[in-house]
């Protein structure tokens, strides 16, 4: 596990670059935070490192799923489970059609179905104290 802290809004591209060389393509990484703690900043800045478009990157909360291109042909899959409600609701969101060998797949919300992340994971913990960031992967 490793942890950072005190993480200001100035230090988080710095972050997403290690990370980026912690997570691996075709591993969901699952990150759990509470609602307005830096989630989509964060992926935005980590699409950056992975040689995407930061300025693409919006909140998926109401398409669930949005999908931006990486600079080696894969492609950054940025997910928001909030609103989904069910099981089949989930199921029907194949998120196993989204883990090709060059494409990174980043769960907000994973806790809601976490029963079904059976398969290797990383799983990261976001921690907002005022106006700084923890992080924890693991």
């Amino acid at each position: 596990m490793r942890t950072w802290s005190n993480i200001s809004l100035a230090d988080l591209e710095d972050v997403a670059l290690e990370i980026s060389r912690i997570i691996k393509p075709g591993l969901p990484l699952l990150v759990n935070a509470e609602m307005g703690s830096g989630k989509t900043t964060f992926a935005a800045k980590l699409v950056k490192v992975l040689g995407g478009n930061e300025l693409e990157v919006s909140s998926p909360t109401f398409s669930i799923i949005q999908s931006y291109p990486l600079a080696d042909g894969g492609f950054f899959h940025h997910v928001d489970l909030y609103r989904i409600e069910d099981e089949e609701e989930f199921l029907d969101l194949d998120m196993d059609s989204y883990l090709g060998e060059k494409d990174f797949l980043y769960i907000e919300w994973p806790e809601m179905f976490d029963r079904f992340y059976d398969l290797p994971c990383h799983r990261m913990e976001i921690v907002k104290d005022n106006k700084v960031r923890s992080f924890r992967i693991k």
